[in-house]
């Protein structure tokens, strides 16, 4: 465990990165997201559950064992640079912003937007170089697509 945080915290920018570092810092910026606002909700617990699934094509197990690593990845990080940091070297562009619609996804999930959580969204898109204008037309689309859901008949 320890291993993998000094990989991630690793200024050295030749070093290669594992694909489980990367899945690692995904994880913990999407934990981060979880605990933004003060209060951990189930619904943005499953919400990550199932965006790790569908991002890395992992088992279900896998995906529980890999939030249990990117709890404690958080709980010993003193910031989120070094998760950024490992996804900068691995993600494209586009990546990228489907990392911020990620993290839109988890800060809607209990159906409200805190203002704690999207500055940590904010936060992570400058660190990511994602471009402002993708900042607003991910949280656009995830509203658009609460605001569908909320209006269907049940």
């Amino acid at each position: 465990m320890f291993d993998k945080l000094r990989r991630l915290f690793n200024d050295d920018s030749t070093s290669e990165r594992s694909t489980e570092d990367v899945q690692l810092a995904t994880a913990a910026l999407l934990v981060e997201m979880i605990r933004a606002d003060g209060v951990i909700e189930e619904a943005e617990t499953t919400a990550v559950h199932a965006l790790l699934q569908d991002q890395f094509k992992l088992p279900q197990a896998d995906v529980m064992a890999l939030m249990k690593e990117a709890e404690l990845a958080v709980d010993e990080a003193v910031e989120f640079h070094g998760f950024a940091s490992a996804i900068n070297e691995h993600f494209n562009g586009a990546d990228k912003i489907r990392m911020i619609e990620c993290m839109w996804r988890v800060a809607y999930a209990d159906g409200t937007r805190d203002k704690l959580e999207e500055h940590l969204i904010r936060r992570v898109a400058e660190v990511l170089y994602v471009p402002h204008h993708e900042f607003i037309r991910t949280r656009r689309l995830v509203e658009g697509e609460r605001a569908g859901q909320d209006s269907e008949p049940s």
